[in-house]
């Protein structure tokens, strides 16, 4: 009798050993596509960049003293034969903008794409004005579009005398669809023996090897392998397999098993925190000026009695199931304030509503995150923007 209740006892602690160890390493899974994940070598994005003009302006635009609009008009003035020394900006209808745009992969002639369009001196407002053809260049000087249309600024400004009204940010605005692609462009990614790279959004090594095994497994006559922890190279294996474009397909439609990663994101210029709702916090005590932070964390094992007497095989009511219930109290004071209790498997989202409750500073809350990190008691990624 002694004996198996001695072993009772062992396979007890032995199963909220297990227990404990789960809750603080487990981590979220969920299928995703390769596609989601990747992208293709040499499918890209590319930036275009032009100077021009906005004119029609109602009185809102460049004055005098910007002799580069002065003289920007006067150019374009003589390009349609007007023969003008210097142009009267006492009106100021006109204003020096800068004009960028994307050119997306495989853009051909005659396909429209969006333009934004800043000031560059000292208009007030480019509402209500129209941007004048502007070239838009690559960063291999050759041209790619050109830009025309009215300024869509989704603001205003006006003023009079002393007295001003704004609203958002009247100096930079949109052309919807405003440019013309004058150039096809064509990326090249598929290589010399027909093989194709994926580039992984956040490079991983058991990432990277899962995507080859997913794809050489599941993708008949396709065979992958791993570059490094940021590529995986997609080839056919044979002629059965079909083209590479065929062969990229059907392998960017497989499903991976991704290990969610545990992030807090943490903006200090906008105060702005960003957290997952599962992370969880560990034991800790932070003073933070006159901030008192005590996390305190009880992992709590809800055992049958069955296991003790059933050990080892099936009870009559099904399976035995051991369940971890954390159980976690944190108290926060600031000054006078009351202190916040709370209990139940705590979590940074709950911590972080309790400190604004409380009215404690966002930077006040991004130091004390950032000290919960480096002490152990957050087991996530801090990333500061």
């Amino acid at each position: 009798m002694g004996n198996e209740m001695a072993g009772a006892q062992l396979m007890y602690m032995f199963l909220r050993l297990l227990c404990v160890i789960a809750a603080c390493f487990s981590v979220s899974v969920y299928a995703i596509t390769i596609e989601e994940v990747t992208r293709i070598e040499g499918i890209r994005d590319n930036q275009l960049v032009g100077y021009g003009l906005v004119v029609g302006l109602a009185g809102t635009g460049d004055s005098a003293r910007n002799r580069a609009t002065i003289q920007s008009v006067s150019n374009t003035l003589r390009e349609f034969g007007v023969n003008t020394e210097r142009f009267n900006s006492a009106s100021r209808n006109v204003a020096a903008v800068i004009v960028t745009a994307t050119l997306p992969p495989f853009a051909s002639r005659g396909d429209r794409i969006d333009v934004q369009v800043s000031s560059l001196g000292d208009a007030r407002s480019l509402a209500g004005g129209t941007l004048f053809m502007t070239p838009l260049e690559g960063p291999d000087n050759r041209m790619h579009a050109l830009a025309q249309g009215p300024v869509v600024t989704g603001g205003y400004n006006y003023s009079k005398f002393d007295t001003s009204l704004q609203k958002n940010h009247p100096t930079v605005g949109k052309v919807t669809k405003g440019a013309i692609v004058e150039r096809n462009f064509n990326s090249d990614f598929i290589g010399e023996d027909g093989g194709v790279v994926l580039i992984l959004n956040e490079p991983n090594f058991q990432m990277a090897s899962d995507i080859a095994s997913a794809i050489t497994d599941r993708v008949p006559g396709a065979f992958a392998e791993p570059l490094n922890p940021g590529k995986v190279l997609v080839s056919p294996s044979d002629a059965k397999g079909g083209s590479p474009f065929d062969v990229i397909t059907r392998a960017l439609a497989v499903n991976i098993d991704l290990v969610e990663r545990n992030r807090i994101v943490i903006n200090e210029k906008t105060g702005t925190i960003v957290a997952g709702g599962h992370i969880e916090i560990g034991e800790a005590t932070i003073s933070h000026e006159n901030i008192h932070v005590a996390i305190t964390t009880v992992y709590d094992v809800s055992q049958p009695y069955a296991v003790g007497l059933f050990a080892g095989r099936r009870s009559r009511t099904g399976d035995i199931r051991t369940e971890v219930v954390p159980s976690t109290d944190i108290v926060v004071a600031e000054e006078e304030r009351a202190p916040v209790t709370m209990r139940k498997g705590t979590k940074v989202d709950e911590l972080l509503k309790h400190l604004s409750s409380i009215g404690v500073q966002t930077r006040d809350i991004i130091s004390i995150l950032q000290a919960l990190k480096s002490a152990g008691a957050i087991q996530a990624e801090i990333v500061v923007e």
